[in-house]
């Protein structure tokens, strides 16, 4: 450990030497092309004689490109580089000296700590003086500096016991402080980053056996509202998305949600981390009327972590509740946003938002062939409630596209359907979720007549024949799993299942004919490709030859009749 603080000040001393170096030629360098620029200016009379000069000289100053700070190293290490070479080996003296006065105990431990907290401060200072100025090296400084003073502290705590676990968070706690008001000064977002993962650090470098986990959970909600303010001042909006990751693995890591603190203040930690994240987000974007990724990955990630943490730390009987009292308040947050403005996309993320933790709620409560049921009333129940009360056409599209999770639940109901009785659970989860997508269809379908753009058009009805096509295929799925159920042999059940769809492919083209609408031909158009694929890949092989016969012709004689009928139809035309 002594030879971690060791290293730390060598680092710290050579680096806040160079830097300070660097710094100082270009000041020079700087006081110097004024002083040039003084120089040029004549009297009048001299600046009317020698106009053209003067001129050439300014144009050539400002083609001149300014050195880096490598170069500006260069410059100085080369002007009286004997010296400094010289002054090099004293400090190496120096820090050598310093060393061997730890070793030998010449320098007791109060005396070590000193000096890593007065070198740390020295840096901190001159960051401090030089960010306003110099942006790069000077949070360079004040990082060191940071750096410097958190490791001092830890090592005097950890190594030394020279400081109480609250004296050391207080120190660290007061630099981080510190710090963070200089990044909103200078509006230096790496500053701030450094403060954020600072202050995350101090209860973990204090090392304190005997934390109080109440005191933690407070500490890091005081922390995020510091981190709230510097969004609020300075717009750094990342900043609410590391602290949430970084507070989610603090939580996991550190245990601050344990059983060591009764479960209603678990609860109201909860609580209170996810509403302000949430509501700070939404605030932000509501402030700079934009979204970007990270408000995205913000809104998504603290409601994953809601339904982590109510799945962890929340009973079994209340989970459903909590997750419905989440929804309220992703609910309102919504409302407000619509009514003072925010952008739509903000309203889409509250939203959305709100829609996850209904499943969520839904799926802590129910299981099986109830939740499949549910999901999809909840999803065609929002849809309607978007297209009618809030009426949002682009919102109503998205949502409805939600019906997936429910189609991918029925479709194991569908195989899982092989009983003796027709009237099952497997049966009234086709039905209803067949017919919610079929509502859903509908709804979507009647977006068409408010809008004249031939792109959305396009987009309304590729929706609305995916829930036209996945509603088609669970209904009539109900015929035969049902005729299979009813009749003796699946050859005669297959066979009357094909010729009805074919009967209801024949309606949907030739209504689709008569009304000129092409999504209705279309669907048409592929249940008759489904059955036609279905007689010649699957039944033709597997039917006996009586049901393959009365099958081939009935379906035959029904194709055969949508000639004359296309015919009659373009005469009457």
């Amino acid at each position: 450990m002594n030879d971690l603080t060791e290293l730390i000040m060598i680092v710290s001393i050579v680096v806040g030497v160079v830097l300070f170096a660097v710094l100082f030629s270009r000041t020079s360098a700087l006081r110097k092309e004024l002083e040039e620029i003084k120089a040029t200016h004549l009297p009048h009379a001299a600046r009317a004689e020698h106009k053209e000069p003067a001129q050439t000289h300014q144009v050539h100053r400002e083609e001149k490109s300014e050195p880096g700070a490598f170069e500006l190293l260069i410059q100085w290490l080369r002007k009286d580089w004997l010296m400094k070479l010289g002054a090099l080996f004293v400090l190496l003296a120096i820090v050598w000296f310093v060393r061997y006065a730890f070793i030998n105990d010449w320098i007791g431990e109060m005396g070590r700590v000193a000096i890593g907290l007065v070198v740390g401060a020295g840096i901190l200072i001159g960051g401090y003086f030089q960010i306003h100025k110099r942006p790069v090296p000077g949070q360079v400084l004040l990082v060191l500096g940071t750096t410097a003073i958190l490791f001092t502290v830890f090592i005097a705590r950890n190594s030394y016991d020279l400081f109480t676990p609250l004296t050391a968070l207080a120190i660290m706690a007061f630099v981080v402080v510190l710090i963070a008001s200089v990044a909103v000064m200078n509006k230096s977002l790496a500053v701030a980053v450094t403060a954020l993962l600072g202050g995350l650090a101090a209860p973990i470098l204090t090392n304190n056996p005997d934390a109080n986990i109440l005191f933690l959970n407070v500490y890091l909600f005081l922390l995020n509202c510091g981190v709230f303010v510097m969004v609020a001042l300075r717009g750094w909006r990342v900043l609410l998305l590391l602290a949430l990751i970084a507070t989610g693995i603090y939580i996991e890591s550190v245990g601050t949600f344990s059983g060591a603190i009764a479960d209603s203040l678990v609860w109201l930690f909860m609580g209170l981390f996810y509403g302000l994240f949430f509501i700070g987000t939404s605030s932000a974007i509501l402030h700079s009327k934009k979204v970007n990724l990270s408000d995205i990955a913000t809104i998504v990630i603290t409601v994953l972590l809601g339904i982590f943490w109510v799945a962890e730390y929340v009973p079994v009987e209340w989970q459903s509740m909590v997750l419905a009292v989440a929804v309220v308040f992703a609910g309102i947050v919504n409302f407000i946003s619509l009514q003072i403005g925010a952008p739509k996309i903000s309203t889409y993320l509250t939203g959305l938002a709100a829609i996850g933790l209904l499943g969520a709620a839904t799926a802590f409560e129910l299981e099986g062939a109830a939740l499949t049921i549910a999901l999809s009333l909840e999803v065609s129940a929002v849809v309607s409630i978007i297209r009618y009360v809030i009426d949002d056409h682009k919102a109503a599209l998205t949502t409805s596209l939600l019906q997936v999770v429910p189609i991918m639940l029925a479709i194991s109901s569908l195989q899982k359907w092989r009983g003796v009785t027709l009237f099952n659970e497997d049966f009234f989860v086709l039905l209803i979720v067949g017919i919610s997508l079929v509502a859903t269809a509908l709804m979507i379908q009647s977006l068409s007549v408010h809008t004249q753009d031939e792109q959305k058009k396009k987009t309304i009805s590729g929706i609305t024949i995916f829930h036209s096509v996945a509603s088609g295929i669970l209904l009539l799925a109900i015929i035969w799993r049902g005729l299979e159920v009813i009749m003796n042999t699946s050859s005669a059940a297959h066979g009357t299942a094909l010729v009805i769809y074919t009967v209801i492919a024949l309606i949907f083209f030739f209504g689709g004919l008569l009304t000129e609408k092409k999504t209705i031909k279309l669907l048409g158009h592929i249940a008759l490709i489904l059955v036609i694929l279905r007689l010649s890949f699957v039944e033709i092989w597997d039917m006996d030859l009586i049901a393959r016969t009365i099958t081939f012709v009935i379906i035959g004689i029904l194709l055969i009749t949508t000639a004359f009928f296309q015919k009659k139809s373009s005469h009457n035309k």
